[in-house]
């Protein structure tokens, strides 16, 4: 027997099928159910409490994953989507490693230095810039060094 009231959700299970307890709530909420059903007996009282609180008991245990989306009439979840969680998932995928961009070359081949893109004259003193930075840092650190 299922009673739904003023968002309290009751269910007396007495060697029950969890299908039609399940057909009685969505047919009083509104609450629609994906996946399948297995043909479960249910026993026992539950509630009166918040529907989604008695549905996660009464299918507690029995090797379902459970997902409640959306609220129906009474507090209820509008949908109810059950999977089986002894079910065989195939794990995903390997993810192929990016494939080398640059050709190969066999031997005594003479590998040419990519073209640069745009020769914009405002990069290139920068690069050089940044070139020559570097070096009067290296050669600063070298005097630093030195013995004296």
């Amino acid at each position: 027997m299922v009673t739904l009231s003023q968002g309290q959700l009751t269910v007396d299970a007495n060697n029950s099928e969890l299908s039609q307890i399940l057909q009685d709530i969505a047919r009083q909420s509104g609450m629609t159910i994906q996946g399948e059903i297995r043909s479960i007996r249910v026993f026992g009282h539950y509630g009166p409490e918040h529907p989604s609180i008695i549905l996660s008991d009464l299918l507690s245990g029995l090797g379902y994953n459970i997902a409640m989306t959306g609220i129906a009439r009474y507090g209820v979840p509008s949908q109810l989507v059950l999977s089986d969680r002894t079910a065989v998932v195939s794990p995903p995928a390997p993810v192929q490693p990016p494939q080398p961009t640059e050709p190969v070359l066999g031997p005594g081949a003479i590998a040419h230095p990519p073209e640069e893109e745009v020769d914009d004259p405002q990069l290139r003193n920068y690069r050089r810039d940044q070139k020559l930075q570097h070096m009067r840092d290296a050669l600063q650190q070298q005097q630093n060094d030195a013995p004296r």
